[in-house]
């Protein structure tokens, strides 16, 4: 993964990170179906090279990948790591694998290779952002120590694994970019309940009629615990959007 990762300046892998088999196949068969262009990169090849996703064959652990135009396939068997990357629309797809086998599959040339155990997912900002439902959204609650400690509570437009954007409905709420608000508590609908600082990054009109606002806000020092339930949210979110992409 690092050859991609790296050019780009992601340095917390770790956070865009899928890990679970019921995550990772959704996003192996979206580029098959819709037969997005991968590059991918050989440890015992100095250059990358450009293919595509044949068949993702869980049952044998195996991805399918088209070998037209790779001048050499037998010296690339047994390749000990393969390093790939594509493009899901916005969202940039990276994962490691290894072994290659030259093989013949459905009568034309292939080569297959090992079902990644992780698969890391990021927009060229970081983290992926995913629109929440409108029924049932998540909603944040916190505490203005300048209006008598009242609880305010908040319902987000959309979220990340770096935080979130937020809807101010009150005209007379005035939070300012560099902000940061304390304690506040992120009701995840399924995933449970979690409790992190939120930093303001920007504030901007959302519709100048209504007087609306979208507050952008990065969870600062999220603890780990609270970072395992904001990921299984986001992961649904990412899992909904990729269905929904197949049935389009």
């Amino acid at each position: 993964m690092n050859i991609f990762m790296n050019a780009d300046g992601d340095p917390d892998i770790d956070h865009y990170l899928l890990r679970a088999r019921i995550d990772i196949l959704p996003v192996l068969n979206a580029l098959v179906e819709r037969q997005i262009p991968i590059r991918v990169k050989f440890s015992r090849v100095a250059e990358p090279l450009d293919t595509r996703l044949l068949s993702v064959r869980p049952e044998y652990e195996e991805l399918i990948f088209d070998a037209t135009g790779v001048r050499d396939l037998d010296a690339l068997e047994g390749t000990e790591s393969i390093e790939a990357g594509a493009k899901i629309d916005v969202i940039r797809i990276f994962f490691n694998t290894g072994y290659a086998e030259g093989a013949i599959f459905r009568g034309q040339r292939v080569f297959r290779a090992r079902v990644p155990e992780t698969i890391a997912r990021v927009q060229r900002r970081g983290s992926v952002r995913y629109q929440v439902p409108a029924l049932n959204p998540p909603v944040v609650s916190l505490r203005l120590p300048s209006k008598n400690n009242r609880e305010l509570r908040l319902r987000l437009m959309d979220i990340s694994l770096g935080g979130a954007a937020l809807v101010l409905e009150d005209r007379a709420l005035a939070f300012e970019p560099g902000a940061t608000l304390r304690k506040c508590r992120l009701d995840l609908p399924g995933c449970g309940v979690v409790e992190t600082d939120l930093a303001v990054q920007y504030v901007d009109r959302m519709d100048r009629k209504s007087g609306w606002r979208r507050m952008g806000c990065r969870f600062a020092d999220l603890p780990v615990f609270a970072l395992t339930h904001v990921r299984r949210y986001v992961t649904t979110l990412e899992r909904a959007q990729i269905e929904a992409s197949h049935r389009g």
